[in-house]
């Protein structure tokens, strides 16, 4: 006769409220160091962390769409990147395409960056337009890989939490 109870795998039988977070599903001695940094020793500690805050991210806009001053989640293909240790502040460019035009995202001190983007490489992008020299941009967006534009629509009006 089988004791578990439906939707429940042996690896799960015995986890209780006391269960050190190193021995759940996926944790192990490294993510359990972490976990632990941030006060979170046993399975019970996890229901009680709770996220900061929530990110709400504006809504979709396709790239013929845009206009300065508005808030704006854009998504398309990375076609052109470019990073000019340069200038200063250094900043990272990338030009953003969808079906219906492109985009300039521009971080600045995006070092960090260089090995996050390589073109071809979907993204969803959001933050404020602004018009640099005839040409519309969001300077310092937050972003995301997408594998496309439908997994940007399925996610509008989710909060995201922040931790």
């Amino acid at each position: 006769m089988n004791s578990e109870q439906p939707g429940q795998n042996k690896s799960d039988a015995g986890v209780t409220l006391e269960t050190d977070v190193q021995f759940l599903r996926g944790v192990g001695p490294r993510k359990a160091a972490v976990f632990n940094k941030l006060g979170v020793k046993c399975a019970g500690d996890l229901l009680e962390y709770f996220p900061r805050s929530y990110e709400f991210r504006p809504p979709f806009t396709m790239m013929n769409e845009l206009f300065p001053d508005h808030n704006v989640t854009v998504a398309g293909e990375i076609v052109q990147m470019r990073f000019n240790a340069r200038s200063r502040p250094p900043r990272m460019d990338v030009t953003l395409e969808d079906p219906t035009g492109r985009c300039r995202l521009v971080w600045f001190h995006g070092g960090y960056l260089r090995d996050k983007f390589f073109p071809e490489d979907k993204i969803a992008a959001w933050g404020k337009i602004a018009r640099y020299k005839d040409t519309l941009q969001i300077t310092n967006p937050g972003w995301k890989e997408i594998t496309d534009i439908d997994q940007v629509l399925q996610e509008q009006g989710h909060a995201t939490p922040v931790y």
